[in-house]
């Protein structure tokens, strides 16, 4: 981290969210290889990890003390059952890293299906929403389509911002190019060339601006994803994962954050 900050802050970047994904390997009761399903079965087990957790995310926090670019930090990313079995942990957590860190902001990513059940909203800054909801099986979905399908999940959404008085952040969003790809994103395979769907991607992000964006509830939001090159490799558009380099829709996300 200490070397890929510098060159964000390098390219013009002055505001940045850290978040953390955090992979448990095999240690959990159920390892189905998705961190949200992590958890483990006995107290002892959970102060390991509790403890090694705490000293992972210090470590997070630590880094705005040498880049006052770093000004907010997710505390976890989609971790359902770790925030539901261990509430008071994250509580705990979230009050230590304030009092330490006291010029640092700090959220939540909760994934499309667990921010109504995280308990610890109070206590942070922004309502970390990751919204890969499955909004319409369809193809090719219209932008009036997909704003159809999100307009029950920004009702429900309102009213969380609202009872908890607290914004909410889009911590990580976005769409692939592919069919169905305003579907079960979890469900669409692996990144490939073949085929492809430019429509569906720039529909599905035209609808969530038109939708979301503009609302003074809602404190914006970090899309994904933007592939970063290494070692001279070259980027391929025809990708149909949730890259928008060289994609039509890299112009319409970037109508959305100018000025």
């Amino acid at each position: 981290m200490k070397v890929i900050i510098p060159k964000i802050i390098n390219s013009g970047i002055t505001n940045i969210m850290l978040k953390p994904l955090t992979s448990f390997g095999d240690i959990g009761v159920n390892n189905s290889g998705f961190w949200g399903d992590f958890y483990v079965d006995t107290e002892e087990k959970w102060k390991e990890v509790e403890s090694a957790y705490t000293d992972l995310f210090y470590e997070f926090a630590n880094l705005s003390n040498e880049f006052p670019e770093v000004k907010l930090l997710s505390v976890g990313n989609e971790l359902k059952e770790f925030t539901t079995r261990r509430p008071e942990f994250f509580k705990v957590l979230i009050l230590k890293i304030k009092a330490d860190f006291p010029d640092l902001q700090l959220t939540y990513a909760a994934n499309w299906n667990e921010y109504q059940s995280v308990s610890f909203w109070d206590d942070l800054d922004f309502i970390g929403v990751n919204p890969y909801f499955p909004l319409i099986n369809k193809e090719t979905p219209t932008v009036d389509e997909v704003k159809q399908a999100l307009v029950p999940i920004k009702n429900d959404l309102t009213e969380l911002s609202c009872s908890n008085q607290k914004p909410i952040l889009f911590t990580e969003y976005g769409y692939r190019s592919i069919d169905f790809g305003a579907w079960e994103a979890w469900n669409l395979g692996d990144v490939t060339t073949s085929n492809h769907n430019f429509e569906t991607q720039n529909n599905a992000y035209i609808a969530f601006y038109d939708v979301f964006w503009g609302e003074d509830w809602v404190a914006g939001g970090f899309f994904w994803e933007w592939k970063v090159l290494f070692n001279g490799e070259v980027n391929n558009p025809n990708e149909n994962g949730w890259t928008i380099n060289d994609k039509p829709v890299e112009e319409i996300i970037r109508d959305q954050y100018k000025g």
